[in-house]
């Protein structure tokens, strides 16, 4: 006896099909396939139901590796978030990536907001780049600049090697996303707030840590 699959039914029975979904559950249908996005025709979505979606889509993963943001509404990895906003703590209507973060920081104010970031690192903004930088002590906010930190004039693509200044966090950033697509979630361990994990990266270097990784990336 053959079986008969959805894609075997005749097109006016997938639309029949179509009337008893959801606004969204069409949507998702329709980037099944090229044949489903021209019969039940192009969805748009609101903001509210596109971020609906996207954090269904954090949920079902009980790692919570990725997280959404509300403003700009990205499924991004932990580490493209500040401690605080990648926790369960915060709520999702709440939460806010780096990216949107930034955008929207305030450059009028005089003490740069410190933020807690992943590896054990503090970050703030630097009011002469205007870039997110690595602080190494709540010293280094005291005033509106932060000249010994501040990446301006180096590529925040770029790696900095020789010391003369710190890499910007988009740098580490984008090497985090590099590793990712490589080696999915070889960075899940670093997610952790545990005395153990920051201990890690105090001892070996974050450079360090990320090299590795990187080595254990290109072999596979």
């Amino acid at each position: 006896m053959t079986s008969i699959g959805l894609l075997n039914l005749p097109p006016e029975i997938h639309l029949e099909i179509s009337n008893y979904l959801s606004k969204l559950s069409k949507y998702e249908l329709a980037l099944t396939s090229r044949y489903f996005r021209v019969t039940i025709g192009p969805i748009t979505l609101t903001r509210a139901e596109a971020f609906s979606l996207r954090l269904e889509e954090e949920q079902s993963d009980p790692a919570r590796y990725c997280r959404v943001c509300s403003k700009c509404v990205r499924l991004l990895p932990f580490w493209n978030f500040s401690h605080k906003h990648a926790g369960a703590r915060t709520k999702p209507v709440h939460r806010l990536c780096l990216d949107c973060f930034l955008n929207g920081y305030d450059f009028m104010q005089r003490q740069p907001q410190l933020v807690k970031w992943f590896f054990g690192l503090q970050i703030a903004v630097c009011h002469v780049c205007r870039q997110l930088v690595r602080c190494h002590d709540a010293a280094a906010i005291s005033t509106p600049f932060l000249p010994h930190n501040c990446s301006l004039g180096v590529d925040p693509n770029t790696p900095v090697v020789d010391g003369s200044a710190e890499p910007s966090i988009r740098c580490l950033r984008t090497r985090a996303d590099r590793l990712e697509a490589k080696l999915p979630r070889s960075l899940l361990d670093f997610r952790s707030d545990k005395q153990s994990v920051n201990q890690i990266v105090r001892s070996f270097g974050l450079e360090s840590i990320f090299a590795h990784l990187e080595h254990q990336a290109d072999l596979h």
